[in-house]
């Protein structure tokens, strides 16, 4: 892969367009492996080996991306299929990190996506 940038990685997704509007009505794996997939490898650049998926966590179940950076845990990401999202109210919000309380609020669709990642 060259080295990743903006540019290199609009190119990306400009090239890789076909494969992530295939994903329209399909289920969550084919959203996975067509969409989220090409975005995080191909796009984004993330690397394999600090990535695991199915990741048990806790007794609550399995994350669909559990992302490491050295030996600790950042990011977690969970997937859904193509017609599963949530909305939040066309509103500014402060360009800062947003809580999970302010979002719960939001939208109950937001409430459970939360509580489903950080469990």
């Amino acid at each position: 892969m060259a080295e990743w940038t903006r540019d290199y990685a609009f190119d990306q997704f400009l090239a890789k367009l076909d494969v992530l509007r295939g994903v329209e009505g399909q289920n969550e794996d084919t959203t996975r492996m067509r969409a989220i997939d090409t975005m995080l490898w191909d796009v984004l650049g993330w690397d394999k080996l600090e990535v695991e998926t199915e990741k048990c966590v806790r007794a609550v179940g399995f994350a669909d991306y559990a992302f490491a950076h050295g030996s600790s845990l950042c990011l977690i990401l969970e997937a859904k299929k193509t017609d599963a999202y949530f909305v939040l109210p066309d509103r500014k919000y402060k360009p800062e990190p947003v809580g999970f309380a302010l979002l719960a609020q939001e939208s109950k669709e937001a409430e459970a996506a939360m509580v489903q990642a950080a469990g």
